[in-house]
């Protein structure tokens, strides 16, 4: 499992639509573009990694308020077991209407041997 694939799962089981990159299609009034920021070996011993830290940033595109849906994205994460290492607001997209609000999502991994 990743990171990217936990996040999907997450915001699906929150009714948001989400794509990893750009969206796909005429995205509704709601949605997540999931970007893979870095994956960082933190732990390793004799030189081989041990773990793996995953950051993905999630960005949440609202033409409402997006106020309660950063509020809900964030809760659900850390009630996954995943840390928030940051968030903030990206702007408004005027040629679009909607409001862009980035959190960072971070959470590590036991490499598979």
């Amino acid at each position: 499992m990743s990171l990217l694939e936990e996040l999907k799962a997450l915001l699906d089981s929150l009714g948001i639509p989400s794509w990893v990159g750009e969206f796909p299609e005429k995205p509704p009034a709601l949605y997540a573009v999931l970007v893979p920021i870095i994956d960082e070996y933190p732990v390793e011993g004799d030189g081989v990694p041990l773990d793996e830290l995953q950051h993905v940033r999630i960005h949440v595109y609202s033409t409402g308020n997006y106020q309660t849906e950063k509020n809900k994205v964030s809760a659900a994460a850390i009630a996954a077991d995943m840390c928030i290492t940051g968030r903030h607001y990206a702007g408004f997209e005027s040629d679009t209407k909607y409001h862009n609000y980035a959190i960072d999502v971070a959470k590590p991994y036991f490499l598979e041997e």
